[in-house]
């Protein structure tokens, strides 16, 4: 408002009028009254109108429209419409409803309006002015700073306030950036003052820049010598946190880190004679073991035996002990074990040959483990190309579990997928299973419960039932929703369409994204095509 009146005095003196300064002051009132009334006025429309709108979109727009013209009027007619905005403000939060649903939804248009902003200021900044009005901008960063340190420590005494608010507070007003630059538009834009915003723009904008240099440190101390400083250290125990998960995160995916507990579950009974192969390659020996216990998971399931495959260089073919973890881990679950040396210089072309050879009905691979350096995306993709059997690619963390496990779905056929490892799983003890059924936040309860009982139904015809839990949730994040809820479970069991690189480029693939992201045992079950991409 003070603005408001000095603009008013300089723009009659710059128009040299020749009326009083009654008059001067009386025109500058008028300005920041009707200028506020404008506000006022735009503020109660909203008011109503948001009354009536019903979805956040109808808000947006029709709140941005308001807004814009209530700024347009004010401009048209001559009057601030920096008042006029804040006037509307004010009228919005200070009714007794306090519906601030239009504020949250523009607060999606902050982060390009502040950098259309700032660089809209920048383009005002003329270096050579700059250069002639360093000192004079250095001039006004150290007299705005000393007004606010000495305004505060004689408002302090005035208030009777505390003494560590008069030494300290002056210095958490140190940062300045928006209003001061709005302000300098308001000037550059008024054609009687644009003659004087050559000089006064890259004085304010140079004080601008050293305030924004000191402010932060400024206002870090004084928060932190007043006692307050809670919200930093928090802030600095987060940082600090983040750091300790990512390294915990980084050794429960190393050698150092995974653990394959011992088999609890009861001990099973092969099928004589068998119904051919699951066939796996291990990635590292401390997963080995793992990978034997997938395999023969889901030999069990499909009545088949666990077949090791290592590929070696030709030559060295008749290495002892290659597959005494393997054979360790499938003895204890009580099923033999079938080994496959093959002499090939191409992992992957050695996997798809033993496979290929032995008619396998499923391939378990593993991921590498963080920190061990190997060609494991392009020999899945190689593998996943040429075999005509469901590849399943498990990616250990921490201690193996499976107890409890987490099915994300979008699509009714990715759980048709990865159904028959759901029944492999259960098959060996009973499980807690939840289906984690994701849609568009956009979606109507209706079709959501449509959804869910589509789902129920296939359930019920299936020949080999599971007993899940199913969870159906409308989110506008899916790998959020995948994180947070995997969080209070041991496997998260996904499937995955074998794209091409350049499909997965434009397309993306959550399955892969779910396995950088999400810090659980992972089983990923990329299917034959069946024209279904995800």
């Amino acid at each position: 408002m003070i603005f408001g009146f000095v603009i008013a005095f300089v723009q009659q003196i710059a128009g040299e009028s020749g009326d009083s300064v009654y008059r001067i002051f009386l025109h500058g009132f008028s300005s920041i009254a009707q200028s506020l009334l404008l506000g006022i006025v735009t503020g109660f429309i909203l008011d109503l109108v948001l009354k009536n709108l019903k979805s956040k979109e109808e808000r947006m727009t029709g709140g941005l429209a308001l807004l814009l013209l209530c700024s347009q009027a004010a401009t048209f007619l001559g009057l601030s419409s920096l008042l006029a905005g804040m006037a509307v403000g004010f009228v919005l939060v200070n009714r007794a409803e306090r519906d601030v649903r239009l504020f949250r939804a523009l607060n999606n248009f902050e982060p390009p309006i502040y950098v259309l902003f700032f660089t809209l200021a920048g383009t005002h900044l003329d270096i050579m002015a700059l250069g002639s009005a360093g000192v004079l901008g250095l001039i006004y960063f150290l007299a705005r700073i000393s007004g606010k340190v000495v305004g505060v420590a004689l408002g302090t005494k005035i208030a009777s306030a505390p003494r560590e608010i008069g030494r300290y507070l002056g210095f958490g007003l140190v940062p300045q950036a928006g209003v001061a630059i709005g302000l300098i538009f308001l000037i550059a834009a008024d054609p009687a003052l644009s003659e004087y915003s050559t000089i006064i723009t890259p004085i304010v904008l140079a004080g601008v820049f050293l305030s924004e240099l000191m402010g932060p440190v400024a206002a870090r101390f004084a928060v932190q010598q007043v006692g307050e400083a809670h919200g930093l250290d928090e802030g600095n125990g987060n940082g600090a946190n983040k750091e300790k998960d990512a390294a915990d995160e980084k050794h429960l995916r190393s050698p150092q880190g995974v653990e394959i507990t011992p088999w609890t579950w009861k001990k099973l009974s092969p099928q004589i004679p068998s119904n051919g192969v699951v066939a796996f390659g291990g990635s590292h020996v401390v997963t080995a073991a793992g990978l034997a216990r997938f395999a023969t998971i889901f030999a069990h399931h499909q009545r088949c035996l666990p077949m090791a495959i290592r590929v070696v260089a030709p030559g060295n073919e008749q290495q002892t002990e290659l597959f005494s973890r393997e054979l360790k881990e499938v003895t204890s679950m009580g099923y033999p074990l079938v080994t496959e040396v093959i002499p090939d210089t191409s992992v992957a072309g050695g996997i798809v040959a033993a496979v290929e050879y032995n008619d396998a009905k499923m391939v378990v691979l593993g991921a590498p483990l963080y920190g061990v350096v190997d060609d494991y995306q392009n020999i899945l993709e190689s593998v996943a190309s040429h075999v005509f059997c469901p590849v399943v690619l498990v990616r250990f963390f921490g201690q193996l579990h499976t107890e409890r496990i987490l099915v994300p779905l979008v699509s009714l056929d990715d759980l048709r997928e990865v159904y028959p490892i759901i029944v492999a799983l259960n098959g060996i003890g009973e499980h807690e299973i939840e289906l984690l059924y994701l849609f568009y936040s956009e979606e109507a309860d209706s079709v959501l419960a449509k959804k869910e009982e589509e789902l129920t139904e296939w359930l019920a015809e299936q020949q080999q039932e599971v007993d899940v839990e199913i969870n159906v949730v409308a989110t506008d994040a899916r790998l959020q929703t995948i994180q947070e809820t995997a969080e209070s479970f041991d496997l998260v069991v996904m499937g995955a369409s074998r794209k091409n690189a350049l499909k997965k480029f434009f397309f993306g693939s959550l399955a892969d994204t779910v396995v950088k992201k999400v810090q659980k045992n992972m089983l990923i079950v990329y299917m034959p095509d069946t024209g279904d991409e995800r």
